[in-house]
């Protein structure tokens, strides 16, 4: 049973970065088309890859964290977050990418 609830413990934690960097990654976007300042855009644009590589990276521990717990309802809901997240991941890259 602690297994089970530290890993879950862990889960949140991994989702507590996701939402952070969301966020983060969601300003920066605005912030990129808003600005008009290219030089503060370019640097803006420029952190964005960093920030969705630790949003993959603690996805990829969530992923790896729903494995070991051999829950497949878990494991779906995460799937679909992963899903939505890619739609946000690809609009964010491809603003910062224009810069």
């Amino acid at each position: 049973m602690r297994v089970i609830s530290s890993t879950y413990m862990e889960l949140l934690e991994e989702n507590e970065i996701v939402t952070h960097n969301v966020t983060e990654a969601r300003l920066y976007g605005n912030l990129i088309v808003l600005l008009p300042d290219e030089q503060s855009v370019a640097g803006i644009a420029g952190s964005v890859p960093s920030i969705l590589e630790t949003i993959d990276s603690a996805f990829a521990t969530m992923d790896d964290l729903c494995a070991g717990l051999a829950d497949a309802q878990l494991t779906q809901l995460l799937q679909e977050y992963e899903s939505q997240y890619a739609l946000v991941r690809d609009n964010i890259s491809q603003v910062a990418a224009l810069y």
